[in-house]
């Protein structure tokens, strides 16, 4: 029971389904993103991580929680969006990733496998990005054609010129196909969601070297 525990924990925690106190934002999450107000530019200045939460009713009555988290990099747009766009290696600084596997390229898309060891478990997935290099968005959702073993998930990764530096904003929704508790949800993602951020961060502001595997 405990280990069940542990392994639902971990998926929550690298996944990112659910994020730490809700802000007031000025439009809806899981359509665009929150739109960032001069107090939020501030506090990011001061080395804040912000997170934003968001819970969306489906026209079935289902309800979707979508979260964003902002951090500041210090870095220009286009070094950022290089990073983001490294998906290859992608387990080299995303928390736990230890498979990041191009499986197809088409045109701006790609087809990815990942995957990560939780505590009794083999969590895996394929997710297609999606580039918007103008705007440097990058879309991804599930590829339910090839195997997975989680409910849902999809999202994108933005970089927002800022100052001649940037504003890197993740916005993501997931379902992990299990029932779990809201309140376990909660006590988790409060510690991973800032390191999701954090470690984009730390390879981006390294020049692309810094190795979450090597460090350890």
């Amino acid at each position: 029971m405990i280990s069940k525990f542990k392994y639902l924990c971990v998926i929550f925690g690298y996944l990112a389904i659910i994020s730490v106190s809700p802000l007031t934002f000025a439009n809806s999450l899981h359509m665009g993103g929150v739109t960032l107000t001069e107090e939020h530019y501030q506090r990011l200045e001061q080395g804040e991580i912000l997170i934003f939460e968001e819970r969306h009713e489906l026209d079935d009555g289902r309800k979707e929680v979508w979260m964003q988290a902002s951090i500041l990099v210090n870095a220009h747009p286009e070094d950022c969006w290089r990073v983001l766009n490294d998906l290859a290696h992608y387990y080299e600084f995303q928390p736990r990733l230890r498979e990041s596997k191009i499986v197809e390229r088409q045109d701006s898309s790609t087809i990815m496998r990942l995957s990560f060891k939780a505590v009794w478990k083999n969590v895996f997935y394929h997710l297609k990005y999606t580039r918007e290099d103008e705007k440097m968005v990058l879309h991804y959702s599930l590829y339910p054609a090839l195997p997975h073993n989680i409910g849902d998930t999809k999202g994108w990764w933005q970089a927002i010129p800022y100052h001649n530096i940037t504003i890197i904003n993740y916005v993501s929704y997931v379902d992990t196909g299990m029932w779990i508790p809201d309140f376990i949800q909660r006590i988790f993602i409060k510690k991973e969601l800032p390191k999701i951020v954090s470690y984009i961060k730390r390879r981006i502001e390294s020049g692309g070297t810094w190795n979450q595997w090597k460090e350890k």
